[in-house]
């Protein structure tokens, strides 16, 4: 009777455990995504003052560069794959909006935080 009800719970938490990697490959797709955008947009307009507003994104790129980095280093080969792939996937998909001159480019009309590349 134990055994039976042990295997039952070994095949739920197996279940489980499958679940949580998978929701952990797409957080750190989506936490990639993010960092890339963050650092192709300007959300801060340039010639104001504004050191809150500008404290709190670099807080966030960070914050969030420290997550991926740390996926990265529990030396998972899914992990890896999915930021490498989460970077890539964004910085194609910025880079082409800001060579067509899209809105994405950045909220100030001027240079973004990096400078930018030839199209």
């Amino acid at each position: 009777m134990t055994l039976a009800r042990t295997q039952k719970s070994t095949s739920r938490a197996g279940r489980h455990q499958g679940c949580a990697y998978a929701l952990a490959l797409v957080v750190v797709f989506a936490f990639s995504l993010l960092l890339e955008w963050l650092h192709h947009c300007r959300l801060v307009r340039p010639g104001v003052v504004r050191i809150g507003e500008g404290l709190a994104q670099t807080t966030l790129c960070v914050g969030l560069a420290f997550l991926v980095m740390l996926a990265v280093m529990s030396f998972n080969g899914g992990m890896l794959s999915v930021a490498v792939a989460g970077h890539t996937l964004a910085f194609l998909l910025f880079h082409i909006a800001a060579c067509q001159k899209t809105p994405l480019q950045s909220a100030g009309g001027g240079k973004g935080s990096l400078p930018s590349m030839a199209c």
